[in-house]
């Protein structure tokens, strides 16, 4: 094999290895497979990457696998897309397949699946699935899979047509008096309770992911610069288990300033957690949590749910909204305040303006009637 692999010299005088070479023929196309390749640094690899073509073809092509099932190539693709995603979005995607895929494609060979089979498992899925258009998008990568490594001509997802979606209603939030109103109540109410108060607290006035504020440790808080550093967050693994982990997108890391009465009411909670801790003979931790559970360890995912449920239910407050409805409050508000959209999009941590536009930022009724009457303005009307 090695004199297929030739040596050359490159527009800057490298002395270079490349090859091109015939692996096989597609039984079912009759097409011949040639691969070329350049740009190695030495024949040995070269070598080595003509030789894992070879044996890619070999025993992953229609030649060797005509036999091989939507759940076999799945499991080629899971190894290639888990490690480009943090483990609470593959757990997602994972119960996508696992759930409404699988069962229904997949002990199918990927020879005999259809557009047709594919239209029908969408439209099931459609009834089931709030983003269906995404799951179809990793059934169709799953295919992608299969026509990348010739276990199939073409990707029958190509062809589906989606249902069309409901139109979505948009996100609760609250407006300025709304929030003040949730604040106050906070404030008259919780003083008692300094854990929860200090946590919904900072979720208000920061818009942050509850799971970022739940990884937060006492290294965190600056009360010198009014800062608090998120660099994590607390997810789920792959067996549903919460753990530690990266942030949600890379702009997720960043410090966020927070006015004096949040920073009061936090250092309250410190000093109380730390007695606390002496009392249970338990002790502060080198990386102690900031809203630890009881035993001093990660609080649930859910207890924030259950904090501002309780809150909004004994208050009658209103809209109801869940922690993630902060992030509404906080793209709105700041919004209304001319904040530059920019700006706003770093204090979510969001990677994409587009996301703060699309999902974020609402309209409540006065600010509606505000923009009609400067249109009407503008007009003359």
């Amino acid at each position: 094999m090695t004199d297929e692999i030739k040596r050359y010299q490159n527009k800057k005088g490298q002395k270079l290895y490349k090859f091109k070479a015939y692996l096989g023929k597609n039984i079912f196309t009759g097409k011949k497979k040639e691969v070329s390749r350049s740009g190695f640094s030495s024949k040995h690899e070269a070598s080595l990457e003509l030789n894992r073509l070879r044996y890619e073809f070999e025993h992953s092509s229609k030649y060797a696998n005509e036999n091989i099932t939507y759940k076999e190539v799945f499991d080629k693709w899971k190894k290639v897309y888990a490690p480009s995603v943090n483990e609470s979005t593959l757990n997602r995607v994972l119960g996508i397949f696992r759930i409404h895929v699988l069962p229904i494609i997949g002990d199918k060979r990927m020879i005999d699946i259809d557009t047709p089979m594919c239209q029908s498992l969408m439209d099931g899925i459609a009834t089931e699935v709030k983003d269906f258009r995404k799951a179809g998008n990793y059934i169709r990568l799953v295919f992608k899979q299969a026509e990348r490594m010739s276990f199939i001509d073409k990707n029958p997802m190509d062809f589906v047509i989606y249902p069309t979606a409901e139109p979505s209603h948009p996100k609760a939030f609250w407006n300025r008096e709304q929030l003040m109103k949730f604040l106050k109540v906070l404030n008259e109410y919780y003083a008692e309770q300094p854990k929860q108060l200090a946590y919904l607290r900072l979720l208000a006035v920061t818009g942050a992911r509850k799971g970022e504020l739940l990884a937060l440790r006492f290294s965190d808080v600056n009360f010198k610069e009014h800062t608090v550093s998120i660099d994590r967050t607390i997810t789920r693994g792959i067996s549903n288990e919460q753990k530690i982990g990266k942030p949600k997108t890379d702009n997720s890391i960043r410090h966020l300033f927070l006015d004096e009465e949040t920073l009061d009411i936090l250092r309250n909670w410190q000093n109380q957690l730390k007695k606390d801790l002496v009392s249970k003979g338990i002790g502060l931790q080198p990386d102690q949590l900031l809203f630890p559970n009881s035993k001093n360890r990660m609080t649930s995912l859910m207890e924030p749910n259950r904090w501002l449920t309780k809150v909004i239910d004994a208050y009658h407050l209103k809209p109801v909204i869940s922690p993630h409805g902060f992030r509404a409050t906080t793209a709105s508000l700041l919004s209304q305040a001319n904040m530059p959209m920019k700006s706003i999009q770093l204090i979510l941590g969001d990677n994409s303006i587009d996301v703060i536009l699309k999902h974020y930022i609402q309209q409540d009724e006065r600010m509606k009637r505000e923009s009609a009457d400067k249109y009407r303005k503008y007009l003359g009307l």
